[in-house]
């Protein structure tokens, strides 16, 4: 909880698919800060453990807490300044081998000249269905897919986005080996800004007025 501690309240709260390493701090921040509104995808009911499911009861029935279903298309908000909006899923993947990570919430964040693209545990099969319904446009800064898996993050996916900052989640010698080397060396290759959570530690970025993106790490 250490990089949030001038955090004073949580208006939008994203969990992109029901993988305890994308809610398992949910309990902890929801006792900690004011939460105004979750964000699910429509299908996360479909595979999602029991455990999560009881979390997201939990959390909508007791604390009272607006928990919001997206699917593509859908806003989650908007201001004069800056928008948010619901690009993955339009269905729960079903020919694939992965449905829960190819199922995750890809959100695409504008705000002024700036923009971000949240892509959770996707891969190539879901990269591909986004090129394909050419719904993709250039960002600013793109969180890699699936921790810098081997099998996401694609060239021609970093080419229709060209971002300047890439950040790869992922911890200190994990036991998955993420971030693949072929990943890293396709962000470096494409002249993008990379940051890794496992060498940078927490990167927390900050936009403008103008437009700028404003980056810091814990590590270096």
């Amino acid at each position: 909880m250490e990089p949030f501690q001038d955090l004073k309240r949580i208006d939008h709260l994203v969990i992109t698919h029901p993988h305890l390493d994308h809610y398992g701090g949910l309990r902890s921040l929801l006792a900690r800060f004011p939460v105004s509104h979750v964000y699910l995808s429509r299908f996360y009911a479909q595979g999602a453990e029991p455990v999560f499911s009881a979390l997201v009861r939990w959390m909508t029935d007791t604390l009272k807490v607006d928990t919001v279903l997206l699917s593509q298309g859908r806003p989650l908000f908007s201001r004069s300044s800056y928008s948010a909006r619901c690009l993955w899923p339009d269905t729960l993947p079903h020919k694939t081998e992965d449905p829960i990570n190819e199922g995750s919430l890809v959100i695409r964040i504008d705000a002024g000249k700036a923009s971000l693209l949240l892509t959770g545990d996707i891969g190539f099969a879901s990269e591909k269905e986004l090129l394909a319904e050419n719904i993709l446009s250039s960002c600013t800064v793109l969180k890699v897919g699936h921790h810098g898996s081997a099998s996401a993050t694609a060239a021609a996916f970093l080419a229709a986005l060209s971002p300047e900052i890439a950040v790869i989640s992922c911890g200190h010698d994990n036991p998955f080996g993420h971030p693949a080397q072929e990943t890293v060396t396709r962000v470096e290759n494409a002249g993008i800004t990379l940051f890794r959570t496992d060498q940078n530690g927490s990167v927390r970025m900050w936009i403008t007025e103008e437009g700028e993106i404003r980056t810091n790490s814990s590590l270096r």
